[in-house]
């Protein structure tokens, strides 16, 4: 019989997985610095205002920086995916509900 547990265990592994994911793709692309950066402080968990602040960047280019990043993203895992065994729809979706809701 499942546990309560089970489920809350069987998530974080999902989404330590997709974090490995993400930072392999991270790793492939040449994305400007500030981006890259963008990126990987909002897979942190950082919410746009704190990113701001330790980059030193307008929120404005918080949001420029964080579109460009995930347009770049989706682009290298549709062209992609398949390489690295990626199912692209579910990356995309785990991508868009991790940069959007954090």
């Amino acid at each position: 019989m499942p546990t309560v547990e089970e489920p809350a265990i069987i998530k974080k592994y999902e989404i330590e997985y997709l974090r490995r994911l993400i930072d392999l793709a991270l790793g492939k692309l040449k994305l400007e610095k500030q981006c890259e950066s963008v990126i990987r402080l909002t897979m942190k968990n950082m919410e746009n205002a704190e990113i701001a602040k330790t980059l030193n960047i307008s929120m404005n280019q918080v949001y420029t920086q964080k579109s460009k990043g995930l347009k770049a993203l989706k682009k290298f895992m549709e062209e992609n995916g398949d390489k690295y065994d990626i199912p692209v729809v579910v990356l995309l979706l785990a991508l868009l509900f991790k940069i959007c809701f954090g």
